[in-house]
């Protein structure tokens, strides 16, 4: 719990947390978050923050190499307008000797009001070390 006095831009926030990380077998892990977030503004209460979000990770061995898988969801509906973000991203990763290959793909969704803007990239990269 916070309480920021302040004559300008004053709020009150509450926030909880909780996450678990949990070994698969022996080539892998899970981890998973929860977020709860209230903050209030006395100064402009239209805009308050009202936040629930959720993440997880799944990490391990495939192919000779380490791959992760990510995700998460935010929801705000504290403000004039509901806010929402989903995120999802797989990457891959081998060395074998001097040779590296990382290869990653990310999507993000994003949602204010009305508006909603979606981006997916790809990315690989193929390095040598001398």
């Amino acid at each position: 719990r916070e309480n920021q006095r302040e004559m300008i831009a004053p709020y009150q926030r509450t926030a909880y947390t909780a996450s678990a990380h949990l070994p698969l077998l022996t080539l892998a892990r899970l981890s998973v978050s929860g977020r709860r977030t209230w903050t209030r503004n006395p100064v402009t209460a239209r805009e308050n923050i009202n936040l629930t979000g959720a993440s997880g990770r799944l990490e391990g061995r495939l192919l000779g190499g380490r791959v992760s898988a990510d995700a998460s969801v935010e929801k705000d509906t504290g403000g004039t307008a509901e806010r929402r973000d989903r995120t999802a991203a797989v990457r891959w990763e081998w060395d074998i000797r001097r040779l590296e290959v990382r290869a990653e793909g990310v999507f993000r969704e994003e949602r204010l009001g009305g508006f909603r803007r979606e981006r997916t990239a790809f990315r690989g990269e193929l390095r040598r070390k001398f």
